[in-house]
């Protein structure tokens, strides 16, 4: 068997052996350890994942959401410590929260076999491994000790506010909630929110469709929209109003421009509005207006993405970073509305501190993002002419970039160093074959001719 020794000084570090549909790598990797795992996705600031359907992308970014939202976990517990005014924090608990929804999310124990390791590196040393095998009683969730230092850390912060809390003062109580919120943050070294936009989101979203304790990714995706809606009331383009009136004395940014802008042309100049349990779009021009469920379904899930990633980049504008994992950005979008969905996502990754994880099939999506890798590239030297026909804001960087193709538990690095581009020979491959079947029948309707002059 064939063991390649992958090094990566990136981090996170995602590593996965034998895990459903991720297991079954013939070609094992190494890591520094000399441990051999089935794949290991260094996590970079703009990662794209293609490959066949049923082969695992999914399951890889819900694994990321998985392991990125451990501190909000850990973050909730403390602040139910504080509340309860328990002195300390407890990782058992913490660990049980964390058992119940890895079953919830990625299936019961026979769904999802046994002999799996899963280990997810904040940095190095600081590590989650989530294991099961036949000789272990259920699931097994560990810490690194480092890492369960800093939670205990943590628990002394806890204990501090807990001896001189005021209760009743929600002013302190929001202080101290703020205090262990940043506080988390540092010790998992990540200040991001983590947002998970399924394939599945051309519903319409209702305070029915609320709940207070998500328990999927999907659950907390509704959450999300359901929350986001009232700042729709007027539009998309009144947002800037809006943000106008709360920042008085300053320019309204050019990154938040570029995403009404683009996503105007996404929607092809329909404009979103919520009224009260109502959804649906407006076109000024024509002054008229559809119920949101009888658009294009096109529009539908293209909206929901839209919305996100404004007050995702609203939010990282004010020094409130994310990272967004977006299933199939291409969903029921005419390809000139891919290329735009791309540059969106990608004006959006390159403000500060800002990441995206992106699974899809779309050929179009791979080579708009080829373009920005060009774009950036060239810029160095033509940075003016350059701009005039990709504007700078959504040039991609190719050492931000990670490409891959998975298929059979294999993690295939697609990237080209030298061109500094995706190997076009994976984005190309289904139009090769296509090509090459038309030849085929253009042979064959050749040769027909020919025998029937004959």
């Amino acid at each position: 068997m064939k063991v390649k020794e992958e090094s990566s000084n990136l981090y996170p570090l995602l590593k996965v052996r034998n895990f459903g549909p991720l297991a079954g790598n013939p070609a094992k990797v190494k890591d520094e350890e000399g441990k051999e795992w089935d794949l290991i996705w260094p996590i970079n600031r703009f990662n794209i994942f293609i490959g066949p359907q049923a082969t695992g992308k999914s399951t890889l970014a819900k694994l990321a959401y998985f392991f990125m939202t451990v501190k909000d976990e850990v973050f909730r517990e403390a602040c139910d410590a504080l509340l309860l005014n328990i002195k300390e924090i407890s990782l058992k608990k913490i660990t049980g929260v964390l058992v119940a929804k890895f079953f919830k999310w990625f299936g019961a124990k026979d769904e999802i076999g046994v002999d799996f390791l899963l280990q997810f590196s904040l940095k190095k040393g600081y590590s989650i491994s989530i294991s099961m095998s036949e000789t272990e009683k259920g699931l097994l969730i560990d810490f690194t000790q480092s890492l369960v230092q800093n939670i205990l850390k943590l628990s002394e912060l806890v204990a501090t506010h807990v001896y001189g809390s005021e209760r009743s003062d929600n002013i302190l109580w929001n202080k101290y909630k703020s205090d262990i919120f940043k506080t988390t943050n540092k010790l998992f070294f990540d200040n991001r929110s983590t947002i998970y936009i399924p394939s599945d989101r051309n519903d319409s979203i209702f305070p029915e469709h609320y709940v207070n304790v998500p328990e999927s990714p999907e659950a907390n995706y509704k959450n999300l929209v359901w929350r986001l809606q009232v700042n729709f009331s007027n539009g998309l383009k009144q947002t800037k109003d809006d943000y106008m009136q709360i920042h008085r004395d300053e320019i309204f940014p050019d990154h938040l421009s570029k995403i009404i802008e683009l996503s105007m042309k996404i929607m092809k100049n329909w404009d979103y509005r919520y009224d009260v349990r109502r959804e649906y779009l407006y076109n000024d021009e024509l002054d008229e207006r559809i119920a949101f469920s009888l658009a294009s379904s096109g529009q539908q899930v293209g909206f929901r993405i839209i919305e996100i990633l404004y007050y995702a980049a609203q939010g990282s504008l004010e020094g409130w970073p994310s990272t967004l994992l977006i299933e199939e950005p291409e969903l029921n979008l005419f390809p000139d509305s891919q290329m735009y969905m791309v540059q969106l996502i990608a004006l959006f990754a390159n403000l500060s501190g800002n990441r995206v994880i992106l699974t899809t099939h779309s050929p179009y999506i791979l080579s708009t993002v080829d373009n920005l890798l060009y774009a950036s590239h060239l810029g160095k030297q033509q940075k003016e002419k350059t701009n005039e026909i990709l504007p700078s804001l959504y040039w991609v960087n190719f050492g931000k970039l990670g490409a891959y193709y998975l298929d059979n538990g294999m993690l295939k690095d697609i990237r080209e160093e030298k061109l500094k581009q995706i190997k076009t020979e994976l984005i190309d491959s289904v139009s090769d074959t296509l090509l090459q079947q038309y030849d085929e029948l253009l042979n064959l309707d050749t040769d027909e001719e020919t025998n029937e002059t004959l």
